[in-house]
């Protein structure tokens, strides 16, 4: 199993829990059957934001207890350290007029009808790829030269102009020269990497200055979910899905209710949530996916991405490559050994989003509205979703990335489990195989009861080899 049972999606954000069973269909929802602005929510009588996001009301789990083992305690620090996440990194890191943005957005609509600024951004754009600045600089030279009246943008201008109509605040974290991990979140005063033990600070005679070996970025979503609210016309396809969910609700009151399954909207958990207000007109559903890719063919370079997809979208449009929000980089040849500390910057951010609301200016009605971005789903590849999840993975014993009840089968001497039906016939079956035959129509449905149940379990192992065991 991975070192990091608790997982990121048990719960770390109080976002929807989607380890108990659900509709096919259905993540975390909004609602449209009657348009619910902030004030509404206000006089609910929800004071709390970590209510709103905590679906498990119909079951009162303990709280988990300390684990023993440093990894396991290291995972519950970061989860508590995700849950009471502000703006810290962000007000440190970003210029004041950059923060003071984000906190205050302008109301403003963005409009790049000057030529001159066209000039500018195209030509940035073009120089981007495979240029420095200095190559921008010295276009930029050559046409004040040619035109000096010309108003073309200087090279910092232009970026910051594209930082405030695209929302991309970068965020830097020292990370371990190998890849093997972030310091972050609890890891964030360590001096050494855990796994390979290489120094964070390249040697330097001068004690006040601390350069560390490598830096990886996050891009945080907030400013870049704002930006997209900054013209009417993406505003328009981002209130898609409230039309989506208004049809879906008609349906589901008729007589026959919802006949055509043919989006998240018709899921019976989003409409739930949608009916009793959790989920609201301004909010935004959001999935988040991050694999691992060979940037050269002929070495190693084993890179990590993670990219965000807003399902307020429509299904045409919602993975279309201008649509797509960049969230992280961690940078190669060797991957990651501990993702949750590359994580953490991300979902600390999208935990104070959820906390303290997220400020927009809706350009297609001149008004400030607040947001409150709903994590639905969090996606990757059969390998990368182990490490998303800190679940053990296709190959374990419990392989299921639903957590239902089928144990898996293995070869003798041979650790990796199939998901196998029938018990092998003949002497020598391994001990973890020789359970009865398996029937799929008998296999329990997953609930919140059984994952807490077995969660307490695993983290209070006394020792490695309990913990090695019981997972």
């Amino acid at each position: 199993m991975s070192p990091n049972p608790v997982g990121h999606f048990n719960a770390p954000l109080d976002v929807p829990n989607y380890d108990v069973p659900m509709d096919a269909s259905s993540p975390a929802s909004l609602s449209a059957s009657e348009s619910l602005d902030s004030s509404t929510f206000e006089d609910s009588g929800i004071q709390d934001n970590a209510t709103l996001f905590n679906l498990d009301d119909n079951f009162n789990h303990p709280n988990p207890p300390q684990a023993t083992l440093d990894n396991l305690a290291s995972t519950q620090t970061i989860i508590e350290q995700i849950r009471g996440a502000s703006f810290s990194d962000e007000e440190k890191q970003w210029g004041s007029d950059e923060f003071d943005a984000f906190l205050h957005p302008p109301h403003e609509q963005f409009c790049v009808d000057d030529p001159q600024l066209q000039l500018s951004l195209s030509i940035y754009m073009a120089l981007s790829a495979h240029s420095s600045e200095a190559m921008y600089t010295a276009v930029h030279r050559s046409f004040k030269e040619y035109n000096p009246d010309s108003t073309m943008l200087s090279f910092v201008q232009v970026r910051n102009w594209l930082k405030s109509i695209s929302g991309i605040l970068p965020l830097h974290f020292d990370m371990c020269t190998n890849s093997c991990m972030a310091f972050t979140g609890p890891f964030s005063e360590l001096k050494k990497c855990q796994f390979c033990n290489e120094d964070r600070f390249q040697p330097s005679h001068n004690n006040d200055t601390s350069i560390p070996h490598r830096q990886f970025v996050t891009l945080p979503i907030g400013p870049q979910l704002q930006a997209l609210w900054h013209h009417p016309v993406t505003v328009a396809k981002l209130r898609d899905r409230l039309q989506r969910t208004c049809n879906a609700l008609t349906h589901r009151h008729t007589g026959k209710g919802i006949q055509d399954y043919d989006d998240i909207c018709c899921g019976s958990e989003y409409l739930d949530l949608v009916e009793s207000g959790k989920i609201r007109d301004n909010d935004m559903l959001l999935t988040m996916s991050m694999d691992g890719a060979q940037l050269y063919r002929d070495k190693e370079s084993d890179t990590w991405f993670g990219i965000l997809s807003i399902i307020d979208f429509s299904p045409e449009i919602r993975h279309s490559k201008d649509l797509v929000i960049p969230l992280f980089v961690i940078g190669g040849p060797n991957p990651p050994k501990h993702h949750d500390s590359f994580l953490f910057p991300t979902f600390s951010h999208f935990s104070a989003c959820q906390r303290k609301g997220l400020r927009i200016w809706d350009s297609s009605t001149d008004t400030e509205i607040t947001s409150y971005p709903w994590f639905a789903f969090g996606t990757a590849d059969t390998v990368g979703m182990a490490e998303l999840n800190g679940w053990v993975g296709h190959h374990g014993r419990n392989g299921c990335r639903l957590l239902c009840s089928m144990p898996g089968r293995h070869k003798p001497c041979v650790g990796m489990y199939y998901p196998v039906l029938l018990k092998p016939d003949g002497p020598g079956v391994p001990s973890g195989s020789s359970h009865p035959d398996i029937d799929i129509n008998q296999i329990a449905t997953p609930s919140s009861e059984l994952y807490y149940k077995n969660l307490h379990y695993v983290l209070a192992s006394p020792s490695v080899r309990q913990y090695e065991t019981r997972c």
